[in-house]
């Protein structure tokens, strides 16, 4: 590997891929990517960046990113936080940053305002492979993992209570963290990668549905965190609220390997 490139991907690993754009409010019922056929971009530009400040955001008919490198919205796309799981970028992919505005069709945006995270992120890998021709699969590897256990303390959330919703449904949004009315360990576990640097495995041991209150957003002079900020301060907020802690191990995680890309012409 190119030094400047390991370098890079040592310094953007841990580097929240945060929207800094206001979110359109989510439709009642949000459907997943396997729900509906996917719905793709009509206008797209992409440019080189002017050195405005940087962020991404999905906006109520597309997406707005800017000052974001290659490697950045290939991990926006393939909802890859450490991007050290992305064998195969050219070292440009690190360095160079772009302004890349999209929008859907009008006819598609009342739709558009309805896909969860997971939907809209193929808008955004049909858009990488037609504009800088990516071409990507998934593989697997042995890496750092995170266990989720129970704190020494034990656990601090209850059973759930019988509740007249969809028990698979998300959890519902707040301001800086989630809250979960029936959700299994594993379900939970599945969450935590948006939050942490690795992939996090269930091991608990506990059965059944749970009603979680995760907060992130920190109080004035807290360590706890927002998504993407250390791990630290995030393993500190499961054990304080929740009694549940993320022990380091080693197991399989997931890659996506590049196996081609092209710097983008501009329009």
């Amino acid at each position: 590997m190119h030094a400047h490139l390991k370098l890079a991907l040592t310094f953007v690993a841990a580097l929240t891929i945060q929207p800094n754009f206001a979110q359109a409010p989510a439709a009642p019922a949000a459907q997943t990517a396997s729900a509906a056929k996917p719905i793709l971009f009509e206008v797209v530009s992409v440019r080189i960046s002017n050195g405005d400040s940087g962020g991404y955001g999905f906006t109520a008919d597309g997406i707005d990113a800017r000052e974001m490198m290659p490697a950045q919205l290939i991990g926006m796309a393939y909802q890859f936080r450490d991007l050290n799981r992305i064998p195969g970028l050219q070292p440009w992919c690190v360095t160079d940053r772009y302004d890349v505005r999209a929008k859907v069709a009008e006819q598609d945006v009342a739709a558009w305002q309805r896909l969860d995270t997971t939907a809209k992120s193929l808008a955004l890998q049909s858009l990488l492979e037609d504009r800088f021709h990516l071409r990507a699969h998934r593989g697997t590897k042995e890496g750092r993992i995170y266990e989720l256990v129970i704190a020494k303390n034990g656990p601090k959330f209850k059973p759930a209570t019988p509740v007249a919703t969809d028990p698979d449904a998300p959890p519902q949004p707040m301001r800086g963290g989630f809250v979960g009315q029936s959700e299994s360990m594993d379900s939970f576990a599945a969450r935590l990668p948006a939050y942490v640097s690795r992939p996090v495995v269930n091991e608990t041991g506990l059965a059944g549905n749970y009603e979680f209150r995760l907060k992130l957003l920190p109080e004035e002079n807290s360590p706890q965190a927002t998504p993407g900020s250390s791990d630290s301060a995030v393993i500190y907020a499961l054990q304080e609220q929740l009694g549940l802690d993320l022990k380091s191990a080693t197991g399989p995680v997931e890659t996506l390997v590049i196996d081609h890309i092209e710097k983008p012409t501009e329009n």
